[in-house]
């Protein structure tokens, strides 16, 4: 391995500088001069060659470096104007495209297309201020449900049959096409790779010619495009990829104690690792003995949950680190983080009562020690990805979207759990059998749209809300012995369920068990 190879090995990894020699033999011809395009373009990572291979851009990757050796011709810009407008070019396409918004309730019309907890940014306000939006709606959208697309992908019927087409302001814009599933897909804010003229030819320069829109001019830049990974052209030496593992609001939280925010013209913070930590979207002040999260808007409740510290040490372990933060009261606290400073294990012996949104970002967490927890706030560990079992075994209430979209959860051990809020352990993948013996009370989606589990005993349970273990995939049984009221949707479209026990049973809602066509047993 020559010398700027090794070089290339100590920034990028062995298995990228191997994969280098391939594909750039003619660029290592002039030493130096393929490192400098590496590291002007992509921050130091040794996750670059893995992220590579796995997402099959082996060939885009090449094509984008060599791209650059090469300083391709721009190409001159056409200048014919578009005869349709943008409405008309929408229309032969199948949509309806409204005019843009300019006050916030015309944006909030079009809240009721969205699914609950799919719900745009957008509709948090404000966008008005930053962008120009309009929304685009297919025709047929009435006859594009959310509940025939158990496994959304972005480029779907329903993912993209309503968009919003939204243009930063400035003298510059540049355009991203929101999907309706927002966060439950890969990179929902670039449907259509962010390219109207995906949707129909000629669609970009409509927009650009009827609203009067200047767009930035790309045209001798070629973008690669690569999961977890956000382009900054912040940097004075051009367009720099860094590989982020949380992404909130639009804020980037990368390795190497790296921050990119509003990207792609946005800054880029990089903390002192002498003095703050960023774990997660956590940053971990050694210096003032805190714990915050980075925006003073999150509502993230995990740093409160750490209480305030007296002591702080790390440790280095093998793949990552230790972290014993030593309260001023109580028993220590360990946090444990991989070498991208993604926490994969949390233990807290002295916390009682866990606030919203409990590290709803997280999706690394493999191991989670919460022994003395009661009660649990809304979002906790939402969306997490590595997480195969929980034991809350004094948890006594829970509150909305609790575990949900949970991909590999197939332990939980709750025996004292006596109340859920929406959607508890909706969308979970792995979870095969359940039993709660002490809950009573459940709200509106409990356990729906579940792949796995086959039987659930709940003895105690007396209320059940709306969409009740609706459109499971494997349930074949269930005893509710104890159950009295149900509302709408209970267990409805259980394909496969032969068995339901509910002798208690007083009242029920609209749609009761509909198409459930293996049902042999009623009582």
């Amino acid at each position: 391995m020559n010398k700027e190879l090794e070089k290339i090995k100590k920034i990028y990894g062995e298995q990228f500088a191997h994969l280098c020699r391939t594909l750039f033999p003619t660029i290592l011809e002039q030493e130096g001069f393929l490192l400098d395009i590496l590291t002007k373009h992509f921050a130091p990572t040794h996750s670059l060659y893995d992220d590579i291979i796995s997402q099959n851009e082996t060939i885009e990757f090449g094509n984008y470096i060599n791209g650059i050796y090469q300083k391709l011709t721009k190409k001159e810009t056409d200048t014919i104007l578009c005869s349709k407008t943008a409405e008309e070019i929408m229309d032969e396409a199948g949509y309806i495209l409204y005019p843009e918004c300019t006050t916030e309730k015309e944006i909030q019309a079009f809240k009721k297309y969205y699914a609950p907890d799919e719900e745009l940014c957008t509709f948090n306000g404000n966008r008005l201020a930053t962008a120009r939006v309009w929304f685009a709606v297919k025709k047929n959208v009435d006859k594009i449900n959310r509940q025939d697309f158990p496994n959304p992908q972005r480029q779907d019927e329903y993912g993209t049959s309503v968009i919003s087409i939204q243009f930063t302001r400035g003298r510059s814009s540049y355009i991203s096409i929101k999907n309706r599933y927002n966060h439950t897909v890969e990179n929902p804010d670039a449907t259509f790779g962010n390219n109207l003229d995906k949707i129909a030819e000629g669609l970009t320069k409509a927009f650009v010619q009827e609203y009067n829109i200047n767009l930035i001019d790309f045209s001798n830049i070629k973008k690669f495009n690569l999961n977890n990974y956000v382009l900054s052209y912040a940097s004075m030496q051009g367009g720099l990829y860094y590989r982020y593992n949380i992404e909130v609001d639009n804020t980037y939280f990368c390795e190497n104690n790296t921050i990119v925010v509003e990207p792609p013209f946005g800054g880029v913070l990089n903390l002192d690792s002498s003095k703050r930590l960023l774990i997660d979207n956590y940053i971990l002040d050694l210096e003032n003995k805190t714990i915050t999260n980075y925006s003073v808007l999150s509502l993230d409740s995990f740093p409160e949950s750490v209480g305030k510290i007296k002591k702080i040490g790390i440790k280095k372990i093998l793949g990552g680190k230790v972290i014993t933060i030593e309260p001023e009261s109580g028993e220590n606290v360990i946090i444990t983080i991989d070498s991208q400073n993604k926490i994969t294990g949390y233990s807290n012996p002295n916390i009682k009562k866990i606030g919203n949104n409990f590290m709803e970002c997280n999706t690394a967490l493999q191991k989670i020690n919460l022994p003395n927890v009661t009660k649990i706030g809304s979002n906790f560990l939402r969306e997490n990805k590595k997480l195969e079992s929980i034991d809350l075994p004094n948890a006594v209430s829970v509150g909305n979207n609790f575990l949900l979209g949970n991909s590999c959860l197939s332990e939980l051990n709750m025996p004292n759990l006596r109340i859920c809020g929406n959607n508890f352990l909706a969308k979970n993948v792995c979870l095969t059998c359940l039993y709660l013996p002490n809950l009573q009370v459940v709200e509106r989606g409990f356990i729906r749209i579940n792949e796995s589990i086959s039987s659930i005993y709940l003895p105690n349970l007396r209320c059940a809300g709306r969409k009740f273990f609706e459109n499971n995939l494997e349930l074949t049984e269930i005893d509710l012995p104890q159950l009295v009221v149900v509302e709408s949707d209970f267990l409805t479209a259980n394909k496969k369920i032969m068995s339901v026990n509910l002798p208690k049973l007083k009242h029920v809602g609209e749609f009761f068990m509909t198409n459930n066509n293996s049902l042999t047993k009623l009582c």
